[in-house]
């Protein structure tokens, strides 16, 4: 059983478990961010994923990793003899895959997973079962948990929904339910389910679920930047974060209701590491619309914040410690002493930011060399470990690649004293990076 840690409490610094992994296997559709977590915490990492970005190749580099690669394949499903030629300790999935359980039973069968298994990806990936169950077992006790069914006939025509394609991430095929009985025979194949519209502001909330003291603790949050025109998203798509901040600033009982849903994932799953959950929060708390059972793509902004304390190196340091791989060191320490506080906010930090940039034109646009130069200049691999670092490119495109419509080009990554000027300068480096890309990007 998982206990609630809602506060943040102090915790004691030992060494880090990551020296004694030899092998880490990462999948999903882009990884950079988990690779050079990884690397940071000096794993010996083999990833793979559909583009192997250019600083995600020289990540390695920048690291010193003397051993790991990084391979592009074209699809999931060449994944598999991939993970079976490695002969790695320990997987690590990412986005685009958690909830494809056929892939991730095969990857457990080679690798320990790192984080739930196929069955309780499989459970909490299950979103029509999931919010009833959860409006069921928390709504009582103030839960404020929007109503999800798979069937749009019948639907209160009072209410506003939405329509989500089961298995997508990042608010991909989401969109306005206009009419209930359009969607009856889409919503009969098991391609969608439809979830009750909720309007207000979309935070992020990551959580770290502790596997051997059974406990769950709210990390902190993040404004989530979704459906954002300047940055070429799509009305629900996910396209970038501000932050991190306490949830502390949330209020009282916005808070609460935030570590209630926690607790409960935590627990009535098993969930075990880094993973997050995206709100809605109005002036009736937080409203979950979407688990994310593994490590997020807001958890990047708070590697500087988890280094910081002094006892885990990065966010998949973290991971992997709260999933159970400690060593010699379990016997040591008792289970209560654990992942308590693994960021501490009365310590100064700067706001971070990252913008998703998609390819606004109707053409697919090539990277020649030229352009690829151009972003590499651009690109600062000291932005990881350094906190004086304001600004870097990443997930930068290979010289020859082809970005379709609507396709992601590359993300912007901004460090400030302030969320607010934090926004101002992903305004200002958006518009600088797209009339770089209008005037240097071929179309074809």
């Amino acid at each position: 059983m998982h206990t609630g840690l809602c506060g943040l409490f102090k915790i004691t610094c030992f060494e880090s478990p990551s020296a004694m992994l030899s092998k880490i296997l990462i999948a999903g559709t882009c990884v950079r961010a988990y690779l050079e977590s990884a690397l940071a915490a000096r794993f010996e990492v083999q990833a793979l994923d559909l583009f192997a970005d250019w600083d995600a190749q020289a990540s390695f580099r920048h690291f010193r990793a003397e051993t790991g690669e990084i391979r592009q394949i074209k699809s999931f499903d060449k994944i598999q003899p991939w993970v079976d030629s490695k002969n790695a300790e320990f997987a690590l999935i990412s986005g685009g895959i958690e909830t494809r359980n056929q892939l991730v039973r095969q990857i457990g069968t080679r690798a320990k997973l790192l984080g739930p298994n196929a069955e309780q990806l499989a459970r909490i990936c299950n979103s029509v079962k999931l919010y009833p169950a959860m409006r069921a077992k928390l709504s009582e006790f103030g839960g404020m948990i929007p109503k999800t069914r798979h069937q749009a006939i019948g639907l209160a025509p009072e209410t506003q929904w939405l329509r989500k394609r089961i298995g997508s991430s990042g608010g991909v095929g989401m969109e306005r339910l206009q009419s209930a009985h359009l969607l009856a025979a889409e919503t009969d194949d098991q391609e969608f389910y439809v979830q009750e519209f909720v309007s207000g502001k979309n935070i992020s909330v990551l959580f770290v679920s502790d596997d051997a003291a059974g406990t769950t603790a709210a990390m902190g949050a993040t404004k989530q930047l979704v459906g954002t025109t300047a940055t070429g998203s799509l009305p629900f798509q996910y396209s970038g974060s501000i932050g991190p901040f306490s949830i502390d600033q949330l209020g009282q009982e916005t808070k609460r209701q935030i570590c209630m849903i926690g607790q409960y994932l935590g627990s009535e799953y098993q969930l075990a590491g880094v993973w997050g959950v995206d709100f809605i929060v109005n002036e009736q708390g937080a409203w979950p619309v979407d688990v994310n059972p593994r490590l997020t793509a807001s958890t990047e902004l708070f590697e500087s914040r988890i280094a910081q304390t002094g006892r885990f190196k990065s966010a998949v340091d973290l991971h992997v410690f709260a999933c159970g791989v400690r060593g010699h060191l379990e016997q040591d320490l008792k289970s209560e002493e654990l992942l308590r506080k693994p960021i501490n906010w009365s310590l100064q930090a700067s706001a971070e930011g990252k913008a998703i940039l998609f390819n606004q034109s109707p053409s697919r646009i090539k990277i020649g060399s030229a352009l690829a130069k151009e972003l590499i200049r651009n690109h600062d691999p000291s932005f990881f470990a350094s906190s004086d670092c304001p600004f870097s490119l990443a997930d930068i495109p290979n010289t020859g690649v082809t970005i379709g419509p609507r396709e992601p080009i590359l993300t912007i990554r901004v460090r400030c004293k302030s969320h607010a000027e934090v926004e101002r300068q992903l305004t200002n480096q958006t518009t600088r990076i797209y009339k770089l890309l209008s005037t240097m990007a071929s179309t074809n």
